[in-house]
């Protein structure tokens, strides 16, 4: 069974946009960053709460303008 993970991106540009998928194993960023190892918690009416075993974190997140999948997940 897949975990299901959840992972939320926030800015000034897009407002806040919450995405969930069963795999983040290719999930990339548009600069081409591997995100590996996604752990998050997060709640609809708190901010999020996000642990991230890699080389991204949190602080950096707001950077992040756009996620794109290297493989189809449906």
């Amino acid at each position: 069974m897949m975990k299901k993970f959840v992972f939320a991106l926030w800015g000034d540009d897009f407002g806040e946009m919450l995405v969930t998928y069963r795999d983040l194993s290719c999930l990339r960023t548009i600069s081409g960053m591997l995100i590996e190892r996604i752990s998050v918690e997060t709640t609809y009416r708190s901010f999020l709460a996000l642990i991230i075993f890699g080389t991204i974190y949190v602080k950096e997140l707001e950077k992040i303008k756009e996620l794109q999948l290297c493989q189809d997940i449906k």
